[in-house]
């Protein structure tokens, strides 16, 4: 049914250009000018309309239907409930520019809109992805009903809040809860800096959100105790640089959490490994982050890379910098060189402020610094191979390539072609191709011709030569 609806869309198309292609050639060809000033009369006709999009590769491109994505939205759930509510996949042609924990801000991504503010960005990762988002993760609350909207938005398509996706869940009060539903962890119970996150505690079993104690003890002391009155916070991360004491090892830890609303205490016991946590009160050492203004152009695969040191010239590892870029603000934990990158490939020609920001802990004081990144416009590739005519050919087609650097083909831009003092015009097609009618090629010769393409938002003009000979 797609296809049909396709090649119906295309002919109609097709007829349109027919009939605009015929009252343009009825009423005048296209002005030149030659070397004297003088005007001449040049046609200019653009074959091979390509009404097809296409990708980067010339791979015809998929119009998102929201069958392609495996929406399901559960119309009712029970609270204690952790299978996914929501769930679907991510399509192939949701693209992934940059590989990092924190996708580039100009990948195509699925957005999931919960009634009352909750949203969530999910992008392509690797193959295709299966997304499954519980109750918990929605953060919403037993005994309403909430409207969920699904969306898609593309980049490079000019795809905004595409809807491809709604319902309604109608969620129940459970009948039994256990840990799982408020308590969890991560970094595999691992905790090595004060950055680093034990665990999260969260209720979403009420609209008043955390209401009791949450309190956690490691080999039996207490090393963190926090009572929430209900004022609305969902969930509460504790970090390193909350618990108390000196650790330093395995300990047997105990998070535990007692709520207001029933009186019960839901608890999770597991070995923790922490490394230096709470070694004493210190003076915060001064840091600086040091990163250098670049010049590249657009589209290049290049990083800008940033590093963070102690006044001491120690480099800082595992802590977030957090790095600004086009008003997009996003963190990135420094590797065991204390360095984060930032992906350039993506970013538009002109000047581009970048900032890096560090905003200090316990152990250190906060530091940032802001560079410029200069993007120049991408030089295209322009082939204009020599071609004979011979003098007797009513018609003379001659025929161009225009592509980015990536070998990508550019359509729509106007490229001019400069022959035996007279210049023709065309646009170039989805394949890229410009094709010339070189009306005023009537005499036998040699012909020196430059062709030339005109610059873009993101690409430069270019001019190559090339021979014409007519026997």
């Amino acid at each position: 049914m797609k296809f049909k609806k396709i090649m119906l869309i295309t002919f109609l198309l097709l007829a349109i250009f027919t009939i605009g292609a015929v009252s343009a050639a009825e009423d005048a060809g296209a002005l030149a000018v030659d070397d004297t000033g003088e005007e001449q009369v040049a046609e200019t006709l653009v074959d091979d309309v390509e009404l097809i999009g296409s990708d980067e590769n010339n791979e015809v491109l998929q119009d998102p239907a929201a069958d392609d994505f495996n929406v399901v939205i559960k119309s009712e759930a029970n609270i204690k409930s952790k299978e996914a509510v929501v769930s679907f996949v991510l399509p192939n042609y949701v693209k992934e520019k940059d590989s990092s924990i924190y996708p580039d801000f100009y990948n195509d991504h699925v957005e999931v809109k919960v009634d009352g503010g909750s949203s969530f960005r999910f992008y392509k990762t690797g193959d295709e992805t299966s997304i499954s988002l519980t109750i918990d993760d929605l953060y919403i609350f037993w005994g309403d009903d909430y409207n969920i909207t699904v969306y898609y938005n593309s980049h490079d398509s000019n795809i905004e809040n595409l809807k491809i996706a709604s319902g309604t869940l109608k969620v129940t009060e459970s009948t039994e809860l256990t840990a799982d539903n408020f308590i969890e962890a991560y970094d595999d119970w691992e905790v090595e800096s004060d950055d680093d996150y034990l665990c999260t505690v969260f209720d979403t079993q009420t609209e008043s959100g955390l209401n009791g104690q949450v309190s956690i003890s490691a080999n039996g002391s207490q090393i963190y105790s926090k009572t929430f009155t209900g004022s609305g916070t969902p969930s509460i991360a504790i970090y390193g640089s909350d618990l108390t004491g000196n650790l330093n090892g395995d300990y047997n830890v105990k998070i535990t959490y007692k709520r207001t609303a029933d009186g019960k205490e839901y608890s999770k016991n597991q070995v923790v490994t922490f490394k230096n946590i709470g070694a004493g009160d210190t003076t915060p050492i001064a840091t600086a982050i040091s990163v250098s203004a670049m010049t590249v152009s657009y589209g290049d695969n290049k990083y800008l890379e940033a590093t963070l040191k102690d006044s001491n010239g120690k480099v800082i590892s595992g802590v977030d910098v957090r790095i600004s870029v086009m008003g997009i603000e996003y963190p990135v934990k420094t590797d065991k060189y204390g360095k984060v990158k930032q992906s350039l490939s993506a970013l538009p020609p002109g000047a581009q402020k970048i900032t890096f920001a560090f905003d200090g802990n316990a152990n250190y004081v906060k530091s940032s610094k802001t560079v410029t990144v200069t993007v120049k416009k991408a030089t295209p590739k322009l082939t204009a191979a020599a071609k004979t005519f011979k003098r007797t050919d009513k018609t003379k087609k001659y025929s161009v390539t225009l592509k980015t650097n990536k070998n990508a083909a550019m359509s729509g831009v106007k490229v001019t072609i400069k022959v035996n003092k007279v210049t023709y015009s065309a646009k170039t097609n989805a394949k890229g191709v410009a094709t010339f009618k070189l009306t005023k090629l009537t005499k036998t010769g040699k012909y020196a011709a430059t062709v030339k393409s005109a610059a873009t938002s993101y690409y430069a003009a270019k001019s190559v030569g090339t021979k014409i000979t007519v026997k």
